[in-house]
């Protein structure tokens, strides 16, 4: 027969517990981190299908100020005027302010800055 040698110290205890332990636990994470970037992107294509993104409440947490401009259009004949409504998303503080340079997300939404020239 042969000889059997039967090895209980801590380096076999080592790799066979704690490793698969720890590279289980890792696995988790790296899973549940996948999921939640998965619905994180699904929120984000909803807010912006629903047209709801303006009111998004980590727009106010990174500095951005939500405006609602009402006007009438400009025209020669006053018959051909009509009143419009923009939501307006800015950094900036709207006051007094004379140009704006916007672009367009939506109709009716815009992303706008302040024009000091």
């Amino acid at each position: 027969l042969g000889r059997f040698f039967i090895n209980t110290g801590s380096k076999v205890y080592f790799n066979n517990t704690i490793i698969p332990f720890v590279c289980f636990l890792f696995l988790i994470l790296f899973f549940i981190f996948i999921r939640d970037t998965i619905f994180s992107l699904i929120k984000g294509v909803i807010f912006v299908q629903s047209g709801k993104y303006y009111t998004n409440p980590t727009l106010a947490l990174f500095g951005y100020r939500v405006y609602y401009i009402t006007g009438r259009t400009k025209a020669f004949e006053e018959d051909k005027r009509k009143d419009v409504s923009y939501t307006i998303i800015t950094r900036d503080t709207l006051t007094d302010v004379k140009w704006l340079r916007t672009l367009k997300i939506e109709e009716g939404f815009y992303y706008s800055k302040v024009d000091e020239s």
